[in-house]
């Protein structure tokens, strides 16, 4: 007598659960997040610099330029000047220590890099009155407020640093 033949049965397909893949999704994210701001921003230097003198009108420089991701995919800067109109004086309008710049994502299509919004750390800006004889009073920030400049000055936040108000010679603090 032979044995009886047992017939395979094909197991049933399993899914992967939801969760495996979600737990994947968030891996790839935070392994991206860890490796974005390794890699090098150093040909963007010059195209972020420019975006910045054309948001606020004035001249200014940088240290280093490095990408991120998250919260938000843009820029993180540090150790920013921005120069000082010269007929208002020659201390520069502002030092900051990090900024975190997010483009535009219309200017990402574009070629001309232009910024969303703009978070400052560690900032230090100097608001200047000038009292002209002939024109009045007039204030170093004015440009940056009008329409024109308006539309393309990005949202700005201030998370620490102060804010100095100057008068002639004088020069007063807020916290």
């Amino acid at each position: 007598m032979s044995a009886p033949r047992l017939e395979r049965v094909a197991a049933p397909k399993r899914r992967l659960p939801w969760f495996r893949i979600a737990f994947g999704l968030v891996g790839l994210v935070l392994a991206a997040a860890w490796i974005v701001p390794k890699i090098s921003a150093a040909r963007y230097r010059e195209p972020v610099r420019q975006a910045l003198e054309r948001s606020l009108g004035r001249t200014v420089d940088f240290s280093e330029l490095k990408f991120r991701l998250l919260p938000l995919p843009g820029f993180t800067i540090t150790n920013l000047t921005v120069g000082e109109d010269p007929k208002t004086g020659a201390e520069p309008m502002a030092y900051v220590g990090t900024v975190r710049a997010i483009p535009r994502v219309e200017s990402l299509f574009s070629g001309s890099l232009a910024l969303a919004s703009v978070d400052l750390d560690d900032a230090y800006v100097t608001l200047t009155r000038v009292d002209k004889p002939r024109e009045g009073v007039s204030w170093n920030f004015a440009t940056m407020v009008k329409p024109a400049g308006a539309a393309a000055f990005p949202s700005v936040h201030m998370r620490s640093g102060r804010i100095n108000f100057k008068f002639g010679d004088t020069k007063s603090i807020f916290y």
